[in-house]
């Protein structure tokens, strides 16, 4: 399988688990200056990070985490993480998403974003791209610090520059 590369966020990964195979699992290369996604959430995936080579940190809610190789650690559902690499330390990590599905096609278009030259100069998509991402893979996962249920009409407005209608309800009309 061909490796996905992110330049700006120095990382590389290769999906090792095949198309369909309800577990994702990929190789993740990270630089030692990786600074990781911004903190967020599948609310519907249990997300396992099994140390290969080197060393990186996982923040699991509120508290950072060295990883070694042999090491793992396993996100629950619904858990605020991200992971970042450590100065002076690449790192090689199998990573297992479990159900992987949504986060496959997830990824797929993130790196295909990159490779495009779409991303900022920490390697996340600009604004727009962000929304339509999620917008089209709303299983997949959840920013940290915004409601769920708001993310879905913030993702919808982002991509497409506009705001939902929605019809006015009895205390908006003009009574006579």
């Amino acid at each position: 399988m061909s490796v996905m590369v992110n330049r700006a966020a120095r990382e590389r990964a290769r999906f090792l688990s095949p198309v369909g195979d309800p577990v994702l699992e990929m190789l993740l290369e990270l630089d030692p200056t990786h600074h990781g996604p911004p903190p967020h959430v599948h609310v519907a995936a249990e997300e396992t990070f099994a140390v290969v080579d080197g060393a990186l940190e996982i923040l699991l809610d509120r508290s950072w985490r060295r990883l070694d190789a042999g090491q793992e650690a396993v996100v629950p559902r619904g858990s605020r993480h991200t992971y970042r690499g450590l100065p002076g330390s690449s790192a090689r990590t199998v990573v297992r998403i479990s159900p992987g599905g949504p986060m496959r096609a997830f990824l797929t278009d993130m790196y295909g974003l990159a490779a495009q030259g779409r991303v900022d100069a920490e390697g996340a998509p600009r604004l727009r791209d962000a929304a339509r991402l999620f917008r089209q893979h709303p299983q997949a996962m959840s920013v940290s610090g915004v409601p769920v249920l708001l993310q879905r009409p913030l993702w919808w407005a982002l991509s497409t520059g506009t705001t939902p209608t929605a019809p006015a309800s009895r205390l908006d009309r003009s009574t006579t």
